[in-house]
């Protein structure tokens, strides 16, 4: 392991800046920054030792590894430009608009056998990796269903300026975190979908669509139902799977997991963390794969198939009907 690690953050918005706070009580790194609207960006007193607002300079600046947390549009040409040089790459979620420009993405990563993390960052977060390893020692038994449930409308906010230009079907990509974490927990692909999505005009900010419930099914035949809405406050995220030997419910709100079994015993497990450590934990995970030490939790496999399944609803929720999903191999 390298005793200095050079990482540029490309885009220093809300994320961006959520992944500049997380170096601060970090030791080893040196963080260069580029961003559009330098006043934005220097708002805070970060722990920089470059800041740029031209591309040109900061592409050439010699970095160990790139964190993209810029818009969504521009992740397809700032991703090449440094899979072109072999530069490690931390996508932030989603890993691309479309598609199209996800296979971009993947296909260049492979050919240049450069590594990619997707920034799914609820893998790193203690109270979901606690779920997958309840999960893997079978204590539900055979999955049988699921739902997901998401309501953020803090993100409206959070990140106004974003907001400030209307995109139709923003929430679809933004919390493409739900099937993520769902392909993870179950080792399923999704197959196909079927979504409605409904736009609530009553509240202060809106989105179009601002609610979204779907049903999924996996490849091995399990369904289950998504709801998604950027008008739930305070937000929250939570999950019930069901299996044939019990229950388990994740509620991020109360940082807590419930198991159930089928005799009715009830084991809690409570996992408070702050959400920079869960930063933290992404970026020394990101080091490991920059020196080649341990695979991508979340590789550009699984950054396409996120962004297949989100086209996947879009789609759905305009046609109103079952789409199929066509995944990608997930190594």
């Amino acid at each position: 392991m390298k005793d200095k690690f050079t990482i540029g953050i490309c885009g220093l918005g809300s994320i961006g800046l959520q992944h500049a706070r997380a170096v601060v009580n970090l030791k080893g790194f040196d963080i260069v920054g580029y961003d559009t609207v330098p006043e934005t960006a220097l708002s805070e007193d970060l722990p920089l030792s470059a800041f740029y607002n031209d591309w040109d300079s900061f592409l050439n600046h010699p970095m160990d590894g790139v964190i993209l947390a810029s818009p969504t549009e521009y992740h397809a040409a700032q991703a090449k430009a440094f899979l072109k040089r072999r530069i490690a790459l931390l996508i932030e979620k989603p890993m691309a608009q479309d598609r199209a420009s996800a296979l971009e993405i993947r296909d260049l990563a492979l050919k240049n056998e450069v590594p990619v993390l997707v920034g799914y960052s609820l893998r790193h977060s203690s109270l979901f990796m606690r779920a997958k390893e309840l999960l893997d020692q079978g204590s539900i038994g055979e999955l049988v269903s699921f739902h997901l449930h998401l309501g953020a409308y803090e993100t409206l906010t959070l990140a106004a300026n974003r907001f400030n230009q209307k995109v139709y079907g923003r929430l679809f990509g933004d919390y493409s975190h739900e099937w993520d974490y769902l392909r993870w927990f179950s080792e399923q692909a999704v197959k196909r979908v079927n979504a409605l999505a409904s736009t609530v005009e009553s509240i202060d900010r809106v989105e179009a669509p601002n609610c979204i419930n779907a049903l999924l099914q996996l490849d091995n035949g399990v369904s289950g139902t998504l709801h998604l809405d950027y008008i739930q406050k305070p937000g929250g995220r939570s999950c019930f799977l069901s299996g044939t030997e019990g229950t388990l419910k994740l509620d991020t709100a109360t940082a807590q997991i419930d198991l159930i079994d089928r005799e009715g015993e009830h084991e809690t497990f409570a996992l408070t963390e702050e959400r920079n450590v869960i930063y933290q934990r992404q970026l020394k995970h990101f080091t490991q794969v920059i020196v080649g030490e341990v695979p991508p939790t979340c590789n550009v496999h699984d950054g396409l198939a996120a962004v297949q399944i989100a086209d996947a609803l879009l789609d759905s929720s305009r046609e109103n009907g079952w789409i199929e999903v066509n995944a990608p191999p997930s190594k």
